[in-house]
């Protein structure tokens, strides 16, 4: 009888270590999400400091499986899958903000797509936003302010027919 109650203290305090363990990870990702990145403007000059980066789903996926294997505490796919997109969702939803109360300061689509020729990490950003999500309203919004890169007129015009 005794054995009986301390194998199911043990349980019960497994499954309060693994409940821990779960919440401040959560904490620990929605935290991430509300740390996106912020924009500055000067009246002249705009800048980007880069905020938390989640990774990859898959990335993420393998951390947060190894943390929870080096703590005993099963990991399941599916859940941590549901948990991640939902955080990226509120993560994207930050940086869009951000974003935007960049352009109602008065600050030109031209003066962004300057700053995201600069700034690697502010282009890769708008390159992935709205794609983990699938939210099409964010990949509309990206693409305002990626520089085109692909040939320029003049290399255009060089490989029309001229004619003769």
């Amino acid at each position: 009888m005794a054995f009986t109650k301390y194998g199911q203290a043990m349980q019960e305090m497994k499954a309060a270590n693994d409940a821990k363990f779960m919440s401040n990870y959560q904490d620990k990702l929605l935290m991430a999400a509300q740390n996106p990145g912020t924009f500055s403007w000067d009246g002249k000059s705009a800048s980007y400091t880069q905020g938390a980066q989640l990774g990859s789903l898959s990335e993420a996926w393998n951390q947060f499986k190894r943390a929870a294997e080096s703590r005993g505490v099963s990991a399941s796919y599916a859940s941590f899958a549901q948990q991640y997109n939902q955080v990226k969702q509120i993560q994207e939803g930050q940086f869009a903000n951000e974003l935007q109360k960049l352009v109602s300061r008065g600050v030109t689509d031209k003066k962004i797509k300057n700053l995201v020729k600069e700034d690697s990490s502010l282009k890769n950003r708008l390159l992935n936003l709205g794609h983990s999500t699938g939210n099409q309203d964010y990949i509309t919004f990206a693409k305002r302010f990626l520089p085109y890169e692909g040939p320029s007129m003049l290399e255009r015009m060089g490989e029309l027919p001229t004619g003769t």
